[in-house]
Parts: C-alpha cells; sequence; structure tokens
C-alpha cells in the first residue's frame, strides 16, 4: 500500500494547459446568438485547444460561441464550437497587457487539431506583454 503521507496526491488545476500555446497573428470569425453575423477578431496565440481573441467585446465566461479560422496546409476552414474561458481586460492605464478572452475548443475533430498542430510545429510562443 502506498502512501501519501506528507505529499498531496496529483490533480489538474484549473490554470493547468492541456497544449502549448503558439504566437498566431491571424483573424478569426466568430458567430453567437446576440450578433447577426460573423464578427473578425484578431487572434494573438492558438493551440489544438483554444484560442486567445484579442477584444475589448470580450464575453461572460461560459459563453457559448462559434469560431472559424484557417491554418496553412488545411484544405478549408476549421469551424468549432467554442467556449469562453477566460476573460483579460485592463482596469488601469498602465495596465500593460492586451484585452480579450481565452476560447477553449469544445468539439475539434482529431484530423482538424492534427491540421493545427502541423501548422504551429517550430512557431514560438507568444512573447509576454508588459
Amino acid at each position: 500500500m502506498l502512501s501519501t503521507y506528507g505529499r498531496r496526491p496529483w490533480r489538474r488545476f484549473r490554470r493547468d494547459r492541456y497544449e502549448v500555446r503558439k504566437a498566431y497573428a491571424s483573424e478569426v470569425e466568430l458567430v453567437t446568438p446576440d450578433w447577426d453575423e460573423p464578427v473578425g477578431f484578431a487572434a494573438r496565440d492558438l493551440s489544438p485547444g483554444g484560442v486567445f481573441v484579442a477584444t475589448d467585446l470580450a464575453l461572460d465566461p461560459g459563453s457559448e460561441l462559434v469560431v472559424s479560422f484557417w491554418v496553412p496546409e488545411c484544405p478549408g476552414e476549421i469551424t468549432v464550437f467554442g467556449e469562453v474561458v477566460r476573460v483579460c481586460l485592463p482596469r488601469r492605464r498602465t495596465d500593460h497587457f492586451l484585452a480579450g478572452m481565452g476560447v477553449r475548443f469544445l468539439d475539434i475533430s482529431p484530423l482538424e487539431r492534427l491540421y493545427v498542430r502541423d501548422a504551429l510545429r517550430g512557431v514560438p510562443p507568444p512573447l509576454p506583454v508588459g
């Protein structure tokens, strides 16, 4: 029998990431129940599990939306359902980070995940702002 005395058992924390984020400067289109048509926003980083969208019009965490974007070598546009999991809004003039929201992909297929992973191979992580 293994003893865990003095050690906490390992568990996944909310801040843990499943995939490594990579710098990605391209446009993504978002559709929500509140907007009538797709709206384009600048993406700042991308992983096979999600995207950070730079916007001052951040949605509430838990909001569901549809995300569409292109990656090189993929024969078509990738369109997936997503959920807002993080919102970043600067509170002071001295805050130097980008306003935006982190979106987790909910139904990306294994093939689409491979296209994204392949497109991001060799791309560095995003540089810290500030």
